[in-house]
């Protein structure tokens, strides 16, 4: 094993050299909270957002950070009020996924707003 900086935060990375890590770096002292950022500012869409699986979806993408769009017939608004954090854009479309002009202007629509999707849930 080998221990370097890392240049960018100043923190010490531990990187394993034996076979049960798969040689992968990992930041000595980190806790989960630290390690819930790997969707950072990136757009996601859950469809059936609302309720169930996509709800859940929504929220563990939000919790890690992402920009969620919550998309569902009924509930999408207020699914998308109840994510935990209020510095990021609020995104609730009430759409029939089965209209595929709903789609279209759903999409068409982050994509003005944030120029890409980074990841697309179709549940």
């Amino acid at each position: 094993r080998f221990v370097a900086w890392d240049r960018e935060t100043t923190e010490e990375t531990e990187q394993c050299k034996d076979s049960n890590t798969d040689n992968r770096s990992r930041r000595k002292g980190s806790t989960y909270r630290s390690m819930k950022r790997r969707f950072e500012d990136k757009v996601v869409v859950v469809t059936g957002g609302a309720s169930g699986i996509g709800a859940a979806l929504s929220k563990a993408f939000d919790e890690e950070g992402a920009i969620v769009a919550v998309c569902d017939i009924r509930g999408a608004q207020i699914t998308a009020q109840s994510l935990t954090h209020p510095h990021r854009p609020l995104d609730g479309y009430e759409i029939d996924v089965t209209k595929c002009l709903e789609v279209r202007e759903m999409i068409s629509g982050l994509m003005r707003r944030y120029g890409r999707i980074d990841i697309y849930c179709s549940n």
